[in-house]
């Protein structure tokens, strides 16, 4: 499913996703970043990843 959104994000012209997910959810963290994501912010609930298309 991560690929598809990214194939249509790339399709559709989007240079970078950005992606928010609970701070304590490890294994979502995980996958985003086992995927390309890269963390650049967090909060006291949040962790925001990116990664450019």
């Amino acid at each position: 499913m991560l690929v598809h959104l990214e194939n249509y994000a790339i399709k559709l012209g989007y240079p970078r996703l950005v992606l928010e997910t609970n701070k304590e959810w490890m294994s979502a963290i995980n996958l985003y970043k086992n995927n390309g994501y890269i963390e650049y912010e967090r909060d006291h609930q949040r962790i925001y990843l990116t990664k450019d298309l």
